[in-house]
């Protein structure tokens, strides 16, 4: 079997599996992603601004919260690492609808 011969069947393994997947999993998809993104990078950008202030300052309540925070969210990412590594099929079909929701969504707004 030559490498062309193979690719193609990958593809078409693929776009099947792909095809079946958003066909039944399209009702549980959420619409709070981009609300969810926003929200965590207005957090990381606080728990910044808390960083510098503590440090211009020189406020040791500050750097104490500043550290707290910083060790919570270490733990959650940490912690969601440790989901996805477990349960690894729900992880990857989850990043796969959104990434499916999101080529959706680019391919019907080209310009926006």
């Amino acid at each position: 079997m030559s490498a062309s011969e193979q690719n193609s069947e990958d593809n078409s393994v693929f776009r099947k599996k792909t095809k079946n997947t958003t066909t039944q999993k399209t009702k549980n998809v959420s619409n709070s992603d981009p609300g969810f993104a926003s929200v965590s990078a207005a957090v990381l950008m606080l728990l910044g601004f808390l960083g510098c202030c503590g440090t211009w300052k020189a406020s040791r309540c500050l750097l104490y919260l500043f550290a707290v925070l910083s060790i919570v969210l270490l733990i959650a990412e940490v912690a969601l690492c440790i989901y996805c590594l477990v349960d690894r099929n729900r992880a990857i079909d989850q990043a796969q609808r959104g990434m499916q929701k999101s080529a959706v969504s680019i391919s019907h707004h080209p310009g926006s």
